[in-house]
């Protein structure tokens, strides 16, 4: 009667197999889909887009390794992704000068200066997905941002309000 035994190799090649398909996370689900809307006409344009995550806090990655803000920021792309693109609102090119309105509701309020400090992924987001030029203070203002406290964590969101401004030409 003859056994058949595997290699040691191939062993450890089922085994971590094994292992890795138990350590694969399920996809993340946002409680609610990533909605983005595009109104107005050419004097000023405004896009509101919500997200179904608070923003964070900036104490998420303040004085800890630089791949915590790497992955917060790749995060934070990806929901914006998944809500611009989508809808196909492609812009045939960023918008030279906006208006940022904010809007967190969380179950957990924020400090004031995690609040701001944690909008830099974002910010970061729709400079990236070309939406905005940059994010340099004579480009963007942040007009207001404000948080809300909700009772679930199913009403929890981010409401971006992006609103094009224009600079008066001069005589020529």
């Amino acid at each position: 009667m003859r056994t058949t035994t595997t290699s040691p190799g191939a062993r450890g090649k089922a085994a971590r197999a094994k292992t890795s398909a138990r350590r694969r996370r399920p996809r993340q689900k946002v409680g609610i889909e990533p909605v983005a809307e595009f109104s107005g006409e050419e004097p000023s344009r405004t896009i509101k887009i919500t997200i179904g995550v608070p923003s964070p806090s900036a104490n998420e990655w303040t004085y800890k390794h630089w791949r915590a803000y790497s992955r917060i920021k790749k995060r934070w792309l990806a929901l914006l992704s998944q809500a611009w693109l989508p809808q196909r609102l492609h812009l045939s090119e960023p918008l030279p000068r906006v208006i940022l309105a904010v809007e967190r509701r969380s179950i957990r309020l924020l400090d004031e200066d995690n609040l701001v400090g944690g909008l830099k992924p974002i910010i970061d987001g729709l400079r990236t997905l070309g939406i905005i030029v940059d994010d340099a203070p004579g480009v963007l203002s942040l007009k207001y941002c404000f948080q809300t406290q909700v009772p679930h964590k199913s009403e929890q969101r981010t409401i971006l309000e992006i609103s094009e401004t224009f600079i008066p030409q001069g005589p020529e």
